[in-house]
């Protein structure tokens, strides 16, 4: 049994002797008798394969819509047409033509309801692609967001993490002043007080004297003996002292009552401040609690985010493999039909248009697969169809 790059290699010779050993400039016509070559040869008239034959010359663009026109009724057109045979009557060989011709017409219109049943599947495979394309699409938008939100979500945290490192420095710094200013009136009510009792003792000091001074003149007044310039003097000096204490009195009692407005202005200035500062200090709690809670919800959000992203980005994997596996072309059922259809011939049998279709199926299924047409024609699944077939007239005879 030839292999496939034998049959080839036989192709490319014929083709290229038929030419004088030169390569032709393709057109259509030239691509349908390769391509009719190949076919019968059990090969696949695929791009490649087409310019091998021509000596590797031809252009795809010219090949590929020649090769379509070849399946869709050339193919057909001259398998209907079969070469005469020597010793075979000619009226023979003219009803054989019409039952071709019959079958080529019953042929066609089975693979005309086929093709549209392709089309149609064609077209719902291409709105499926293209729903898939524009999901994929949406997708792609959303993961921007997400990503876009991601980011926001993270300079909100930072920005809430720097604002409570401020407010836990300001807060330090009421306590620390508040301390300060706590301290200092401690201080100013102490030399107050200090103050005061030296006034006290000052003022006792001069009671004290004039308490001397009187127990003198009343003594001198008592005293026959002694001198009126005594008590004169004493008297002056008792004068003196009780002014002098009224003075000092009167100095001790402005400073105590200065010292007293003093300790009472640092007390007011105390209590003010420290209300200040407790104030501030609820308004500190109140908003790091705020930042607290804040932080929470953008952490929270942050997460779940997170997660719809992965979600996101496994759906989106699941799309593209979708979309990969989704679509296929007409030349692959094609070629798969043209696998199918040498696998009959090879084994010499004649199906019918049902088994033909069943076993194309089975091949397209292995061909989007990645497996190669003609090992796909060879499995098992088209084996049983061709085991049902009938024999070809050939075989028969």
């Amino acid at each position: 049994m030839t292999t496939e790059r034998e049959r080839l290699e036989r192709v490319r010779a014929e083709w290229l002797t038929g030419r004088g050993g030169e390569a032709a400039r393709l057109e259509q016509a030239f691509v349908l008798d390769i391509a009719f070559m190949l076919f019968e040869n059990r090969l696949h008239p695929t791009v490649d394969n087409i310019r091998y034959v021509n000596d590797g010359k031809g252009s795809p663009n010219v090949i590929q819509p020649a090769v379509k026109v070849f399946f869709q009724g050339e193919l057909q057109r001259r398998l209907a047409k079969p070469a005469p045979l020597e010793g075979v009557p000619a009226p023979l060989m003219t009803l054989w033509a019409e039952v071709l011709d019959s079958a080529g017409k019953i042929a066609e219109r089975s693979l005309a309801e086929r093709s549209a049943l392709v089309e149609d599947r064609s077209a719902a495979i291409d709105a499926r692609e293209e729903d898939l394309l524009q999901r994929e699409r949406t997708l792609d938008q959303r993961e921007v967001d997400l990503q876009a939100l991601i980011r926001t979500l993270q300079q909100d945290l930072d920005r809430a993490r720097s604002e409570q490192a401020e407010l836990s420095q300001e807060h330090r710094q009421v306590l620390t002043q508040l301390a300060e200013q706590r301290e200092a009136t401690a201080h100013a009510v102490a030399a107050a007080q200090a103050q005061a009792a030296d006034h006290d003792r000052t003022t006792e000091e001069w009671q004290d004297r004039v308490a001397a001074l009187q127990a003198q003149v009343e003594q001198l007044e008592s005293g026959s003996a002694k001198s009126a310039q005594a008590l004169d003097e004493a008297r002056s000096a008792l004068s003196e002292a009780q002014q002098q204490a009224r003075i000092e009195r009167a100095t001790a009692a402005e400073r105590l009552e200065a010292a007293l407005q003093v300790a009472e202005q640092a007390r007011a200035q105390v209590e003010s401040s420290s209300a200040l500062a407790r104030t501030r200090e609820q308004e500190l709690q109140a908003a790091l609690a705020s930042v607290r809670e804040a932080l929470g919800v953008a952490e929270g959000r942050r997460d779940g985010v997170q997660q719809q992203l992965a979600e996101l980005q496994a759906r989106h994997a699941q799309l593209v493999e979708e979309r990969r596996l989704a679509p296929f072309d007409v030349a692959v059922l094609s070629k798969s039909l043209a696998a199918a259809h040498c696998a009959f011939r090879a084994a010499g049998r004649h199906p019918s248009d049902e088994q033909l279709a069943t076993a194309a199926t089975f091949v397209y299924a292995h061909a989007v697969r990645g497996t190669n047409p003609d090992e796909a024609a060879a499995g098992g699944e088209v084996a049983l169809l061709i085991e049902r077939a009938p024999p070809s007239p050939e075989e028969k005879r």
